[in-house]
């Protein structure tokens, strides 16, 4: 179970990345000031993608450590 949620979260973490870049090709030239002035709805979708993937990379980490040590 723990290697689904830590590869769960790499694909996440992937994917939001992808949004990222893919909010910053499309949108960028529109775009000017800071990073965060983003204006699209993609933005928040990749940083809250790469949140959770990394947040699920961490737990599966820590179970897969935690079901050794057992």
């Amino acid at each position: 179970m723990e290697k689904i949620v830590f590869f769960g979260g790499f694909v996440l973490v992937g994917v939001g990345i992808a949004i990222l870049a893919t909010d910053h090709l499309a949108f960028g030239a529109e775009i000017t000031g800071t990073f965060v002035s983003s204006r699209t709805l993609l933005f928040p979708l990749g940083i809250a993608a790469v949140l959770i993937g990394g947040i699920a990379v961490l737990a599966g980490s820590v179970a897969g450590m935690v079901r050794n040590q057992k």
